[in-house]
């Protein structure tokens, strides 16, 4: 499989986009609890497959692709795939 850039995979027609983030961001604790409610949402989404490949080279937190945090370090492993995080210039300051 081909990895996407971030520009490359079609996030506008992501099933989340009509929810909002924050189910998806929840506390780290909570985050890491099996959220079968957040599984369904991914695993009916049309971009599902490239979400989750995004969040295993590039995401920490959050529900990404059917798959918790705690899913994403497992399947880091498995896979042998890097975590690259990646400055989106963001700051809190």
């Amino acid at each position: 499989m081909a990895f996407k850039r971030f520009t490359d995979i079609r996030w506008e027609e992501g099933t989340c986009v009509s929810i909002g983030d924050d189910a998806f961001f929840v506390e780290v604790g909570v985050a890491r609890v099996e959220n079968p409610v957040l599984r369904k949402i991914c695993d009916a989404c049309p971009i599902n497959v490239d979400c989750g490949e995004w969040a295993l080279r590039h995401e920490e937190y959050g529900f990404w692709g059917g798959m918790s945090p705690a899913d994403l370090n497992a399947t880091r492993r498995e896979r042998g795939i890097p975590y690259q995080r990646i400055d989106y210039g963001l700051s809190c300051a």
